[in-house]
């Protein structure tokens, strides 16, 4: 599967009858509708399926095929199949604004979703409104996103998250651990210096400061690849706790390097890479065991969706699910149950009743608030044992205790 992500282009209508052709040549892949049928509902995703961020977009656009195979499987939305037309952003802004005109001009999608980096999600937001396109961002985390739509609702009533965003991120990150662990006086916080990284160090030291705790943020530059002044560094400040959030492929050699050094400091994976069970499970028992990671789901009963898409999702992936792909799937969900309120299809309509209803996903249920963020939704803490994870808070979704690292 993940070897036909890497391809450029493709368009896939998941239906009851498909036919498939492959054109090697030009890199495409359709899977097309049966004739005469109910006009299908076009879905455009733009996903990072080639270069650094590609493992969350694969995640992502997986994510969506999960939700697009279940609602087909109950009849579509208001009986019409749900076609996903998907376009690779390489993870840059000027080819994710190109495949986003692309994709509302020349393939003609209803709607739009997905995106990873705030960079790219801040482009593609301009033509969602350019083009007056309902546009759910699904990965970025940038507060300047929902901004636009609080500034200047007219223009950019089209823009919809169901990410959290950086604040959201950081608490989650913040009232996860510190609950779970307790008596934590120091923390610091390690990821690359990206846009999202810059804020989110600021929200996490203001929960610090509130809390009363010492708070120490290391940003290194991406690319990075011998992380001793950083481990130093983060030795140095001495905290109880060291939240490590990596997004690039590059960055996980300061996991290598932390896990081989062992310092007495309790390591939290607090997203991004670390929390994909695949990352885990390639770095092996040697490197994982004890490791905590923040996560917005796992196999137990969030919601009524849970536990039926994590075990869709690794049968359509072949791997675990881990954070954006769920993101992806709640997103596309709750389109299609905003449709099925409006009783349309009709932009305007559908904005509406994303504004106006509650929504069921994968997660806890949510709502849109007025700038059109994702409501909060707590996240599970999982601690990777024997190279398999336990949920080990909150304690009413627990499957096993937290056990200390005991190297602290």
């Amino acid at each position: 599967m993940e070897d036909m992500l890497s391809e450029n282009k493709r368009i896939i209508a998941v239906v009851a009858i498909v036919a498939i052709v492959a054109v090697a040549a030009v890199g495409v892949v359709y899977l097309m509708q049966p004739t005469g049928g109910p006009e299908p509902i076009r879905i455009g995703v733009l996903e990072p399926l080639t270069g650094g961020t590609s493992a969350s977009g694969r995640g992502g656009y997986h994510g969506f095929q999960v939700a697009a195979e279940q609602l087909n499987e109950e009849g579509g939305i208001m009986g019409r199949p749900v076609v996903i037309v998907s376009e690779d952003t390489e993870g840059d802004p000027e080819t994710a604004s190109s495949a986003a005109s692309k994709l509302i001009t020349v393939d003609n999608v209803d709607f739009m979703m997905g995106t990873v980096l705030s960079s790219v999600v801040m482009q593609v937001a301009e033509v969602a409104a350019d083009y007056e396109t309902v546009f759910i961002a699904t990965n970025p985390t940038t507060s300047a996103f929902t901004n636009l739509v609080a500034d200047d609702y007219d223009r950019y009533k089209y823009l919809f998250r169901t990410q959290w965003n950086v604040s959201q991120w950081m608490y989650a990150f913040f009232t996860s651990t510190t609950d779970l662990l307790e008596d934590v006086d120091s923390i610091s916080f390690v990821t690359e210096d990206l846009t999202w990284a810059r804020e989110a160090t600021e929200h996490l030291e203001g929960f610090c400061n509130e809390s009363g705790i010492d708070y120490q943020g290391v940003l290194f530059t991406p690319g990075t690849t011998d992380f001793s002044a950083e481990i130093t560094q983060v030795e140095d400040f001495g905290p109880d706790l060291v939240l490590v959030d990596l997004l690039l492929g590059t960055s996980l050699g300061f996991h290598s390097q932390w896990w081989s050094l062992k310092p007495n400091i309790t390591y939290v994976g607090a997203s991004g890479l670390l929390s994909y069970p695949r990352t885990i499970e390639e770095l092996g028992a040697t490197d994982t065991d004890y490791m905590l990671t923040v996560n917005h789901m796992w196999n137990v009963s969030l919601s009524e969706n849970s536990q039926q898409y994590f075990g869709d999702f690794i049968q359509v992936s072949g791997q675990k699910p881990f954070g954006t792909d769920v993101t992806s799937y709640d997103a596309l969900m709750a389109l299609a149950q905003a449709i099925e309120q409006a009783g349309t299809t009709d932009t305007d309509a559908v904005i509406e009743a994303l504004e106006t209803y509650e929504f069921t996903g994968a997660r806890e249920s949510f709502t849109f608030m007025d700038n059109h963020q994702i409501s909060y939704i707590p996240p599970v803490l999982l601690q990777w044992q024997d190279t398999e994870a336990t949920v080990v808070w909150p304690s009413g979704h627990s499957t096993g205790s937290y056990t200390d690292q005991p190297w602290v």
